[in-house]
């Protein structure tokens, strides 16, 4: 059996030093951090944009749920007397009655049909007031103000809004 020397003798090594070891795992450490600051921030900025989205979303909804409520009432019997203003609104509609209710903060529609949450459950509704407004002798109109806010308060995650608007019998 013959030993080739020049293969004993080479200078050619199929493993790696400390130092290379050392290298490689300090880039991959670097890159590592890196994409889990981008992850990071990307996360962020999707949870900023659906809170955003929701707010507003239910915000509408409301805003435009009264406008239709009210548009279709044949009378208002709470809040009942001009610059009279409460948390419930109760409207008369050739359908039946129709009531808004704040209950904690959550705003409900009670009419004929049962019971309905007028938003999702990641919001809640604060500084609700409806307001008779108008004049003695005047349409009956209702001004309904309140603030919309999501319910987790992590990092990004806040949004309020203040929603304002006055709905009139025809």
């Amino acid at each position: 059996m013959t030993i080739n020397r020049d293969i004993l003798n080479s200078n050619n090594h199929f493993g790696m030093t400390l130092v290379e070891l050392l290298i490689y795992m300090g880039l991959l450490t670097i890159f590592i951090l890196i994409f889990s600051t981008i992850i990071s921030g990307t996360l962020d900025s999707f949870l900023r944009s659906q809170t955003t989205s929701s707010v507003a979303q239910d915000g509408r909804y409301i805003y435009t749920r009264f406008l239709y409520d009210v548009g279709r009432a044949t009378g208002i019997t709470t809040p009942l007397q001009l610059g009279d203003w409460g948390t419930t609104l109760q409207l008369t509609t050739p359908s039946g009655t129709i009531v808004y209710a704040l209950s904690g903060d959550t705003l409900n529609l009670t009419d004929s049909n049962g019971t309905l949450t007028l938003h999702e459950q990641d919001t809640k509704i604060t500084s609700l007031t409806f307001t008779r407004v108008g004049n003695s002798g005047g349409k009956h109109t209702v001004r309904l103000n309140f603030t919309i806010s999501t319910r987790s308060q992590g990092a990004g995650a806040n949004e309020t809004k203040t929603f304002q608007t006055a709905g009139g019998l025809r």
